[in-house]
């Protein structure tokens, strides 16, 4: 799973340079063989554009204008004028499931856009660039199981992208609806062969991705005003853990995360054991669910035969992000901006130097942490000292 989040406000303010992000929205340097685009699959609805219809679009036809229509009439969006100190966003940060390559998007202050910038990918071995792709989003991304394609989210759809920047299949589905049309988050299930993406517009929407086929349509119907922003995948892939506000304000109502069945697309109930409004979600592989709440302040553990728990406790306060690693570590970020490394098989808890980093993921053996900072890009900690990746040139 990879996500997003952002607080919201009454009134929008983002800089000229992250304003498509906003809308939208956990190697080797060897050219690659062009990858096939997907077939579709019979019965996926293919070639059919209707309000609510999920399909798959071959990357070399035009995505329908009706899916560039992103933000509703009669909303107000203020940009701000971009920092010139910052040259990625602060989410995007994407680790292979091998563990050899990493992503971030690059942003130039002088552009119009995030185009300008596109996604970077590093080499997690040596820190150094190895593919730069001209792709157009500035949404959530995700790794396909072949280490070789991205998931890249964008305002109401997803493009399966290579590593030479070519986009091979769309994924479309989301609507507009009240709020401005994001993808905070998308997720790639266990075994590869599954996509889910997650709309402003209460749904989230199945695909269907093994091997060199495509197909859309399964719908997932959270209900109006649930405002969850992050997915994770059960292990075994039947199911999808939803949650983790994206916005507060005063009086908002609890959201619990819920468990979903993906092949009834039935509601299984919330998780039993997590209290108040969730703002951050992790899920471990044998099914521990962590939460975090602005009441109470602390890490809520709900275990798979539904004991519930608490972690550290915390400075009292809404804002957060959990991250869930190997052997029991996680990695906690509260509204002091302290962060926190925990080791729930030990109890041991250690701050660790932030390093003005915003989005963090660990490699898959827990022995490094990488996060992202908006001004030098994709960092590694060794668990002594935090290491900055090769900038990109330009």
């Amino acid at each position: 799973m990879n996500d997003h989040r952002r607080r919201t406000r009454r009134r929008l303010l983002m800089t000229g340079a992250a304003l498509p992000a906003a809308l939208a929205m956990s190697g080797c340097g060897v050219d690659l063989p062009r990858l096939p685009a997907l077939p579709f699959l019979p019965g996926s609805g293919a070639g059919r554009s209707h309000r609510g219809g999920t399909r798959c679009l071959d990357g070399a036809e035009q995505v329908p204008k009706e899916y560039e229509k992103t933000i509703p009439e009669g909303t107000e969006v203020d940009p701000a004028p971009a920092d010139p100190r910052l040259r990625f966003l602060s989410h995007g940060l994407a680790l292979s499931p091998d563990g050899t390559r990493i992503t971030a998007y690059r942003i130039r202050p002088d552009a119009p856009d995030v185009k300008a910038g596109g996604i970077v990918v590093w080499g997690t071995a040596d820190g150094t660039v190895t593919h730069e792709l001209d792709v157009r989003s500035g949404g959530a991304i995700a790794w396909l199981p072949d280490n070789e394609r991205l998931i890249v989210g964008r305002h109401r759809y997803a493009s399966v992208v290579s590593l030479e920047g070519e986009v091979l299949t769309y994924l479309l589905g989301h609507d507009l609806r009240r709020d401005i049309a994001g993808m905070p988050s998308v997720a790639v299930s266990p075994d590869g062969s599954r996509v889910a993406t997650l709309g402003t517009d209460d749904t989230v929407r199945l695909f269907t991705v093994d091997g060199e086929t495509c197909g859309g349509g399964s719908t997932l119907h959270l209900g109006t005003d649930y405002d969850a922003s992050a997915l994770h995948w059960s292990s075994d892939g039947t199911k999808l853990l939803v949650g983790a506000a994206s916005s507060h304000s005063e009086g908002a109502p609890d959201n619990v995360p819920q468990w979903w069945d993906i092949e009834s697309r039935q509601l299984l109930g919330s998780v039993d054991g997590l209290t108040g409004r969730v703002f951050s979600i992790a899920l471990f592989e044998d099914g521990t669910v962590l939460g975090l709440a602005e009441k109470p302040s602390a890490v809520q553990v709900v275990a798979p035969d539904g004991t519930v728990s608490t972690g550290p406790e915390l400075e009292p306060g809404w804002w957060g992000d959990l991250v869930a690693g190997p052997d029991g570590k996680v990695l906690i970020t509260e509204r002091s901006d302290a962060l926190l490394l925990w080791d729930r098989t030990t109890d041991r808890v250690e701050e660790l130097p932030r390093q003005e980093t915003q989005q963090w993921c660990f490699s898959p053996d827990g022995a490094t942490l990488y996060g992202l900072s908006e001004t030098e890009g994709v960092m590694a900690w060794d668990g002594s000292q935090w290491q900055a990746f090769d900038m990109p040139d330009g």
